[in-house]
């Protein structure tokens, strides 16, 4: 399990980094609010993660259309409950202090992608990645 959590942790780098220079780049580019910016940014991350997870971290071997039924519906409640925590987290956190409204939401978007995190693992462990039935060395 360690190492399945450790390259689950090293993809997620890798489609966060993605993810997230998307979603600035969308925010800052052509301007577009939080929710269209994010999901710009979740859409790239979650291509790079079914990818990258299913052939490196969990070497699943499931037909793709029911990992990739799976996996949707696993990315969807997790993006929907992540962004509306970091989004409510960031604007509680931000009155008292007297935070800008922009800021407000860049702060929402690194909340929002540290709640994403721990709920995907699991959703993607647990349920949308298939082990193989021949044993693999971890």
């Amino acid at each position: 399990m360690a190492r399945t959590f450790a390259r689950f942790l090293l993809v997620g780098m890798v489609n966060t980094f993605l993810g997230i220079s998307v979603t600035f780049a969308l925010r800052y580019g052509p301007g577009l609010g939080y929710w269209p910016a994010t999901l710009g940014g979740w859409l790239t991350g979650a291509t790079t993660s079914f990818l990258l997870n299913r052939k490196y971290t969990f070497r699943s071997d499931a037909p793709i259309p029911g990992a990739l039924l799976r996996f949707a519906a696993v990315l969807l409640i997790c993006y929907f409950i992540a962004f509306e925590i970091g989004a409510k987290t960031a604007l509680l956190l931000s009155q008292p202090l007297g935070i800008h409204p922009m800021q407000t939401d860049d702060a929402a978007v690194w909340i929002g992608t540290a709640v994403y995190t721990i709920i995907n693992y699991w959703g993607q462990k647990k349920w949308v990645h298939v082990q193989r039935s021949t044993p693999m060395c971890e």
